[in-house]
């Protein structure tokens, strides 16, 4: 096997093992809780466009093809990982930044320059 598969293959069963424990964790704590609470944002001089933006913006992790991302299940069922509640990350629906609705902190990013062994 050729190293760019290696790095693969490793970080994908390093993400399925970090899977696994959270979900662990999860059915021990019990359900995801929830609130019906409307969100209060505090005053920090940003508008609705900056938050969305920021939530939503890069901050240089590429680790897992985007493809494989949108389409990876939970361990031990069949709910998207992408949806996030099973784990604590707060749903944003999707907007100009957030086209796919991906969870606060969650982005897509798009590499310019080939990274070696990343296809």
């Amino acid at each position: 096997m050729n190293r760019p598969t290696l790095a693969f293959l490793s970080v994908a069963a390093s993400l399925l093992a970090v899977s696994a424990a959270l979900a662990v964790s999860a059915q021990q704590a019990g359900a995801p809780q929830t609130s019906s609470e409307p969100i209060i944002y505090l005053n920090q001089g940003w508008s609705k466009e900056d938050r969305d933006w920021y939530y939503h913006f890069s901050q240089g992790s590429a680790f897992l093809s985007y493809d494989i991302y949108l389409n990876l299940e939970v361990a031990g069922g069949q709910d998207l990982l992408r949806s996030g509640a099973r784990y604590g990350l707060l749903a944003e629906p999707a907007n100009a930044y957030n086209p796919d609705g991906l969870p606060i902190g969650i982005s897509k990013t798009t590499v310019a320059t080939a990274i070696k062994g990343w296809p």
